[in-house]
């Protein structure tokens, strides 16, 4: 239950530290903290639908996940936004 936690395991799975890399496992640990509110999983769950890691890319719906973070107060969603905005 704890969010800040799960988004770390998710980074571990996401880049392979301590454990093998694995994709899949990163993003349910990264949705697990999302859905706890982490605005760090936001943007990271929010990272894997823009590029289509392990789901189909659906930049609406990361566009969605990086706006909630960003109102968290998390300056990677910003930036990202910002240049979502631009293009």
């Amino acid at each position: 239950g704890n969010s800040a936690a799960m988004n770390e395991v998710g980074y571990c799975y996401s880049h392979g530290n301590g454990t093998d890399q694995n994709k899949t496992k990163a993003l349910e640990c990264y949705e697990k903290s999302a859905n706890l509110g982490n605005c760090k999983a936001m943007c990271n769950v929010g990272l894997y639908y823009h590029k289509g890691v392990g789901v189909n890319k659906h930049v609406n719906k990361a566009r969605e996940l990086y706006t909630k973070a960003a109102a968290q107060g998390d300056e990677d969603a910003q930036t990202i936004l910002n240049g979502l905005n631009e293009q």
